[in-house]
């Protein structure tokens, strides 16, 4: 009898294993939307006006920090570079 019940646990547990839904599938996606370019922005310049100690004399400079457009083939804009000048 010992073996009975032996053999009827396995049997209630290989039950167990077969009888267990698969995982749920996951959720059909979404249909991707058109990328659209992001838009590129105008040129930009900030300019600021500074002075310099050196040597006891003072020298005036100024700082000016700006982007700007790339040109394709089309002449169209299609890329901003950023730049810092000191004058």
């Amino acid at each position: 009898m010992s073996r009975l019940r032996c053999g009827a646990f396995l049997l209630a547990g290989a039950l167990r294993l077969f009888g267990q839904r698969p995982p749920a599938a996951e959720p059909p996606a979404a249909p991707a939307a058109e990328e659209k370019p992001a838009p590129i922005p105008s040129e930009t310049i900030s300019v600021t006006d500074h002075e310099l100690q050196l040597d006891g004399k003072t020298i005036p400079y100024k700082a000016a920090a700006g982007t700007l457009l790339i040109d394709g083939d089309d002449e169209k804009p299609y890329g901003i570079v950023f730049y810092v000048a000191y004058t």
